[in-house]
């Protein structure tokens, strides 16, 4: 969640209030769990497929959590997502290929400084 919500701040917060990819990771993230770079890169996919939903406040109280995200800032987020998503699948490639310097660069690009080069 941490790194989701460093990857909204580095985006120039694609997604308003980020307490929404909170809430949509409540019900988007399921298990079993695969990779680090799997679930980072599914998650991506989920906010992108479900960012214009209607999502309410889970306490109930208050109007929905998504209410701030006009039209234009769900497409600005969807672009951000599908960025991301693709960084992400290359990083998952260059792991996969042993080219580790190249994913770690990429994990920075997509997770910011919260993500170590080492």
């Amino acid at each position: 969640m941490k790194m989701a919500k460093i990857w909204n701040r580095s985006n120039e917060r694609a997604i308003k209030p980020s307490f929404l990819i909170e809430v949509m990771a409540e019900e988007l993230v399921e298990s079993p769990f695969s990779t680090f770079a799997n679930e980072v890169r599914n998650f991506f996919a989920a906010m992108e497929a479900n960012i214009d939903r209607k999502w309410p406040d889970p306490a109930g109280l208050g109007p929905r959590v998504s209410d701030q995200m006009t039209p234009k800032l769900v497409e600005n987020a969807k672009a951000s997502l599908r960025e991301a998503q693709r960084k992400a699948t290359l990083a998952a490639r260059a792991e996969q290929t042993g080219r580790e310097g190249e994913a770690l660069r990429l994990w920075r690009e997509i997770l910011s400084d919260f993500f170590p080069l080492s």
